[in-house]
């Protein structure tokens, strides 16, 4: 069985490696994603909306994987952009039959390249 922090760490990985196979492996087939910026969204939805922004990440690191034990887990993780900005997010992930069920994504700052808050 793959621990949640494999599912995870292949999720972001998938970002990170720019390999939408990876990612699609991963995920129910009745993923759902939620954010601020997207709600609701069903897997095609997500492949949609939200794999296009992997060809603008330059790389993708885990900070910190939390697991319940159980049926979730929060990651935090950095995202560093083509263009030097850095984003700091924290996903909390649900699990379910060895896949990545749902995701509800909350976003963090957006830094430039010399560490400074951008407006």
């Amino acid at each position: 069985m793959t621990s949640h922090a494999d599912l995870i760490r292949a999720y972001l990985g998938a970002y990170d490696q720019h390999d939408r196979a990876q990612l699609e492996a991963v995920l129910a087939d009745d993923f759902r994603f939620d954010s601020p910026r997207a709600e609701g969204l069903d897997r095609a939805s997500y492949f949609t909306q939200c794999w296009p922004v992997h060809a603008q990440q330059r790389s993708v690191t885990i900070e910190r994987i939390v697991d319940d034990g159980d049926t979730s887990a929060y990651v935090t993780y950095r995202i560093i952009t083509n263009d030097a900005r850095s984003l700091h997010n924290t996903d909390h992930v649900r699990f379910a039959s060895g896949k990545i069920i749902a995701i509800e994504g909350f976003f963090g700052q957006d830094r430039g390249a010399d560490g400074q808050l951008r407006k």
